[in-house]
């Protein structure tokens, strides 16, 4: 039971992870599409 939480919480964790991953890639980019358009 013990290893099965510890494994929960990390999948949890690595969720939160790749969703901060995506969102700084998304930004970079609209960061780049602006800095192109000026």
């Amino acid at each position: 039971m013990v290893v099965k939480r510890k494994t929960r919480t990390f999948r949890a964790g690595f969720k939160v992870f790749l969703d901060k991953i995506r969102i700084t890639e998304r930004f970079l980019m609209s960061q780049q599409l602006n800095h192109l358009l000026q």
